[in-house]
C-alpha cells in the first residue's frame, strides 16, 4: 500500500484520497467485527486522561465563565494551525496573553506546555 499521501499537506486532494483510500482498506480488511480499533494511545492513561478531565473543568482564570483552560487553548491552537505560526510565535503570543491575563490565569506560557496538554487529546 502506498503511504506517501501521509506526508502530503492535509488540505491537499492527494492525502484527502490517502486517507480515504485507508479507510476504504481498514473495512475490507475487517473481518466480522462491527467496529474498528482505535489504534492510539488517547484515554489509555487513567492519570493524564483525569488531567485533560481537570483541564476541561479548569477556568482560563479566576472568576472566567467565558472560556476553561483546554477550550482556550485548543482555540489558539487551532488558530497556530490555520495561520502557520512557528512554535516560537506562538510561544511568544502564550507569553504575551498571560500577560494581559489576571493573576491566576491557568494559561500554559510556552508551546512545550501547551504540547503536553495538547498530546494527550492527540493534536500535536
Amino acid at each position: 500500500m502506498d503511504k506517501s499521501w501521509m506526508h502530503a499537506n492535509r488540505r491537499s486532494k492527494a492525502y484527502e484520497l490517502g486517507v480515504e483510500g485507508f479507510l476504504n482498506f481498514a473495512v475490507e480488511n475487517l473481518g466480522n467485527t462491527t467496529h474498528i480499533h482505535c489504534p492510539c494511545n488517547i484515554g489509555s492513561d487513567p492519570y493524564e486522561f483525569a488531567n485533560v478531565i481537570r483541564d476541561g473543568d479548569q477556568p482560563l482564570y479566576p472568576g472566567c465563565r467565558k472560556y476553561m483552560k483546554l477550550s482556550a487553548l485548543v482555540k489558539l491552537y487551532n488558530l497556530k494551525v490555520k495561520h502557520g505560526m512557528s512554535d516560537v510565535c506562538f510561544t511568544e503570543l502564550l507569553i504575551l496573553q498571560g500577560d494581559f491575563l489576571t493573576e491566576g490565569s491557568t494559561m500554559p506560557s510556552s508551546m512545550y506546555e501547551a504540547k503536553k496538554t495538547l498530546s494527550t487529546l492527540g493534536m500535536s
